[in-house]
C-alpha cells in the first residue's frame, strides 16, 4: 500500500503567502520597464510559483523516485523547447516589410487619356 503524507495546515498557509508575494511582485516588475530583463524576471517568478505549487500542493516532495524523474523529465523537455525558441529568435535578422506599391496619380472617373 502506498504511503500517504499529510501536511499540516500551517505549511499550505506558508507556501500561500509566498505564492501571493510572488505574484504581488509579478504585479510590480510589470510597472517597471526592465529592457531585456522584462521576460526572464518574469519567468523566474512564475518558474519560482510553479515549483512551489508541484513540490507542496502537487505533493512532489514527499513521491517516489519515479514521479520526480518525471517533473525533472518534463522541466528538461520545456528547457530544451525554449531554448529552441530563445536560438530561432536570436538567429532571425531584422524583417523589413515591402513597402507598399506606388500608384501614379492619373485621371479618376470614366475618362481616360485615349478618350474612350
Amino acid at each position: 500500500m502506498a504511503e500517504v503524507h499529510v501536511s499540516p495546515v500551517r505549511t499550505y498557509a506558508t507556501i500561500l503567502g509566498t505564492l501571493l508575494v510572488l505574484t504581488a511582485a509579478t504585479v510590480w516588475v510589470a510597472f517597471y520597464d526592465l529592457g531585456p530583463l522584462n521576460d526572464i524576471v518574469a519567468l523566474g517568478i512564475a518558474s519560482t510559483k510553479a515549483v512551489l505549487v508541484m513540490l507542496f500542493f502537487m505533493h512532489v516532495k514527499y513521491a517516489g523516485r519515479m514521479v520526480k524523474l518525471t517533473v525533472v523529465g518534463g522541466f528538461f523537455w520545456l528547457n530544451i523547447l525554449f531554448g529552441l525558441t530563445v536560438l530561432d529568435y536570436v538567429t532571425r535578422g531584422d524583417v523589413v516589410a515591402d513597402p507598399p506599391p506606388v500608384i501614379a496619380p492619373g485621371p479618376i472617373g470614366p475618362e481616360s487619356p485615349d478618350g474612350r
